[in-house]
């Protein structure tokens, strides 16, 4: 077996430090477009081919996507009794 993958590896694109390039899951690209809606952004491109930058991008907004969240009405009516 690690015949075979060292037969490979070379076969995985990688950045410029060396880090296998994978491509962002299905859920991270739809999360990043949520934030990027609310926020009024946009995704970078480079984030949909690398899934070590949707990450990054993903982090350094996320705290902001939080902040401008609705507010929940959690209110279920128990103080009218």
């Amino acid at each position: 077996m690690r015949s075979w993958i060292d037969s490979h590896i070379n076969m995985v694109e990688k950045d410029e430090d060396g880090n296998l390039i994978f491509k962002p899951s299905d859920k991270q690209t739809s999360f990043a477009e949520m934030i990027a809606k609310r926020l009024d952004l946009s995704v970078p491109s480079g984030c949909y081919t690398n899934g070590r930058k949707m990450s990054a991008w993903i982090d350094e907004h996320v705290e902001e996507y939080h902040a401008k969240a609705p507010k929940r009405n959690n209110n279920s009516g128990d103080d009218m009794l």
